[in-house]
């Protein structure tokens, strides 16, 4: 992977499709003005290319997402974009949380698998990103973190994250998560469930595309997908025990000081008992709402 990574096109282009010779499209990402890969304007605008490029065919056997950073995955959104969260109506926050969850749809709404690499920092909007596609790896160095830290910030996940990541692991173990806004290691991230393999980054380029041919013969990720578009409801009896101990959780994970973590807990129930699609539009509701809190410290 760190060949492949290496002879990317670095173009001004952050998002760089390479398609192989055996159909595998690799999609990388260089976010050269920043010391750290972020999701920027650019970002957004060079991946619904990207993407539209692969629907005008021909079709890929897969996608593999992939960082050509050492170290950086995506570290979050771009600050200077979230400074401008409180100026902004919350009528078109929610139109941008809807805009970024379409395109982050994309990644898991045609016919072939998806598989994302971790190797780096994967925080914020870049693990809402990975959570999109249909598989994750996570390399085993000690330089890749896995986490939601928009908590810090006294935000919530805006582009499907509480969506996913319930269906994932499961409502409890998602409000913990994010809740609680420290990031993990991909070993730990392995055993929550966040990622499917945990390997040395020498082998997961070829761990990915391992996962893309027994994806396509086993047809495995479509059955997943059907799976995350419904709801997840919890019985009555899980639902009135997670609220009654999440208060305690979320205090002793904070100290009292995020103001966001009672709304994950209650975004996180209120869209586990809807499909995907609607728990997406309850998110961006109270990520609209919550934007008045935002304490804009460190990277989404």
């Amino acid at each position: 992977m760190t060949a492949l990574a290496r002879d990317l096109d670095r173009s001004r282009r952050t998002v760089t499709a390479e398609r192989l010779d055996d159909g595998l499209v690799v999609l990388s990402f260089y976010v050269a003005e920043h010391r750290q890969n972020v999701i920027t304007e650019e970002v957004v605008r060079d991946l619904a290319a990207a993407l539209d490029g692969l629907d005008a065919g021909p079709e890929p056997r897969g996608v593999v997402l992939l960082s050509a950073r050492s170290g950086s995955f995506f570290a979050g959104a771009d600050i200077n974009r979230l400074h401008t969260l409180k100026e902004l109506p919350p009528e078109e926050i929610e139109r941008l949380c809807a805009t970024g969850r379409g395109l982050f749809n994309r990644l898991s709404a045609r016919p072939w698998p998806t598989v994302a690499v971790i190797d780096g920092v994967c925080l914020g909007g870049g693990l809402e990103m990975a959570l999109a596609c249909d598989l994750r790896i996570a390399t085993a160095l000690p330089h890749t973190v896995i986490g939601l830290p928009e908590v810090k910030l006294g935000l919530l996940p805006g582009w499907g994250g509480t969506v996913r990541l319930s269906r994932l692991i499961g409502p409890g173990p998602a409000v913990e998560f994010a809740a609680g806004g420290e990031p993990i290691d991909g070993a730990a991230a392995l055993r929550l469930g966040l990622v499917d393999a945990c390997v040395p980054a020498a082998q997961a380029f070829e761990s990915a595309r391992r996962l893309v041919e027994h994806e396509r013969t086993h047809g495995d990720y479509l059955t997943r997908r059907q799976r995350m578009a419904g709801p997840c409801r919890l019985a009555p009896e899980e639902q009135s025990f997670l609220e009654a101990t999440s208060a305690a959780v979320i205090l002793g994970r904070t100290g009292g000081h995020y103001p966001a973590p009672p709304t994950i807990l209650a975004t996180i129930l209120a869209g586990s008992e809807v499909d995907a699609e609607e728990a997406g539009r309850i998110e961006g509701r109270a990520f609209a709402a919550d934007r008045k809190s935002t304490r804009l410290n460190s990277s989404h």
